[in-house]
């Protein structure tokens, strides 16, 4: 990131992770938000998808989810990357 920013003429980059901590009650809790309004890069694809389409991968996701263990509370950790600088000049 640091190699764009700096290629747009932004000086001083510098670059983080930021984790962030997911916590869901259930499968539902993970899955409703993309199925119900197309959250993020997944939901989109969901919400662009013909009905018919979409319970085979909610079984598939429902299977990756429980990982073979009974539903209820799973936590997830997303990392995003940070790029910070100031436009030169």
């Amino acid at each position: 990131m640091a190699a764009l920013f700096e290629a747009a003429g932004i000086e001083q980059v510098t670059e983080s992770d930021i984790a962030i901590r997911q916590n869901f009650s259930d499968f539902e809790d993970w899955w409703d938000p993309w199925a119900a309004g197309g959250q993020g890069i997944a939901g989109a694809f969901i919400a662009a998808l013909p009905p018919e389409r979409i319970p085979p991968i909610k079984d598939i996701a429902r299977r990756a989810y429980l990982a073979g263990g009974a539903d209820g509370p799973r936590s997830f950790v997303a990392v995003a990357r940070l790029a910070v600088g100031r436009k030169a000049g």
